[in-house]
């Protein structure tokens, strides 16, 4: 049994690929981004002698230019591909899962921007009978005139 576990073991340094099997634990030195510039950097949550957590697992990024003690940030793209440990993995019914509602939730944020944005006649009225119906009862405009006429 140690001998498996030295095999495993890893030295906190490098990063993780696929195939390993480390759950080694990091605090989390990755929420700014220093390179960018002074107003983007972040505190290490976690670590101090008060507060030894919250931990995350390790992924064995490479420090940023400006300070050492921060990981670098994965382009967007890239951060799908990080070293997750296989029972904290999603299965693939479940990653489908996640994507199928991901996909409907920003398609369900799009439609309506891009109806607004194809309107050929913002603020219009289509018809003579939208202007009706603002008189008709129902409409803004008429419960506005009640409460009005009601204090007069």
């Amino acid at each position: 049994m140690d001998t498996l576990r030295d095999m495993e073991y890893h030295d906190g340094k490098g990063e993780l690929q696929e195939w390993d099997r480390v759950y080694d634990y990091a605090y989390y030195n990755d929420l700014g981004n220093p390179d960018t510039g002074p107003k983007y950097a972040r505190l290490v949550m976690g670590g101090s002698a008060e507060y030894p957590y919250p931990r995350r697992g390790r992924t064995g990024r490479a420090p940023t230019e400006t300070d050492p003690n921060i990981e670098s940030r994965l382009p967007l793209i890239m951060s799908l591909s990080i070293y997750v440990p296989r029972d904290k993995r999603l299965g693939h019914l479940r990653m489908s899962d996640f994507l199928t509602y991901a996909l409907k939730a920003v398609a369900q944020f799009l439609k309506p921007e891009l109806e607004a944005i194809c309107n050929s006649t913002p603020n219009e009225f289509k018809s003579f009978q939208d202007v009706l119906k603002l008189y008709e009862g129902g409409g803004m405009v008429s419960c506005f005139l009640t409460a009005l006429c009601s204090r007069v």
